[in-house]
């Protein structure tokens, strides 16, 4: 008899009977189970996409702490998550990517006057004003953004 890492459950079989987590075996972390994964992902396409990336955002780390301790039904595939997000950046290269110009950094609503007062800093520090700090954060960021 197995215990869900999702719910807690106690159950019999290769599924819970009570929220549907798999239970996984050593053919699922097997390199062939990774290419058939690998069809899957290129085929199909799950609405936990939406979650897993909510919870990225809105609360990180906990997608990664509930994937290592087993509750996984909930959340799409990390490495299919992470492939899908790449041929995303990829199929759109007019998008800056993650080469941002400092400004987008200085108007977010979230870190934006944090950032702002650590420009401010790091400007002073360098001894150059703002628009030749930003032309030194543009040349430094092309070369550290691994751009395409």
């Amino acid at each position: 008899m197995a215990s869900c890492k999702n719910c807690g459950n106690e159950f019999e079989g290769k599924y819970c009977n009570n929220c549907g987590q798999k239970l996984y075996t050593d053919h699922d972390r097997s390199l062939k189970h990774l290419f058939e994964e690998l069809v899957h992902f290129l085929t199909h396409f799950e609405g936990s996409f939406f979650t897993s990336l909510r919870a990225i955002y809105t609360k990180p780390g906990t997608l990664t702490l509930d994937y290592t301790r087993g509750a996984r039904k909930r959340y799409y595939k990390p490495i299919s998550l992470y492939l899908l997000l790449v041929i995303l950046y990829l199929i759109f290269p007019l998008a800056k990517g993650l080469n941002v110009e400092l400004v987008q950094h200085k108007i977010n609503p979230i870190y934006g006057s944090y950032a702002t007062k650590k420009v401010e800093d790091a400007a002073a520090k360098k001894g150059v004003n703002e628009e030749e700090f930003s032309k030194l954060f543009g040349e430094k960021s092309a070369k550290v953004s691994k751009r395409v």
